[in-house]
């Protein structure tokens, strides 16, 4: 079993929210543009926990094991 710990992405209030059209691929994968991981301090192979909402949107959560 991998033990998570979740870390909030701060934006400065100065900094607008951000909006991608993302296309599910082949075995369900999508691309997350390069402009998005650097905002959200995405890396390759980090862990992100997808979160579906009771209306159906999807958040993604970047998590650290530890």
């Amino acid at each position: 079993m991998m033990i998570v710990k979740s870390h909030e992405l701060k934006i400065s209030e100065s900094e607008k929210s951000m909006s991608e059209f993302l296309q599910v691929r082949t075995n369900g994968q999508i691309t997350l543009p390069a402009v998005t991981r650097r905002k959200a301090k995405v890396e390759e192979g980090d862990l992100l926990e997808a979160i579906v909402e009771a209306d159906g949107s999807i958040r993604l959560v970047p998590k650290t094991a530890v």
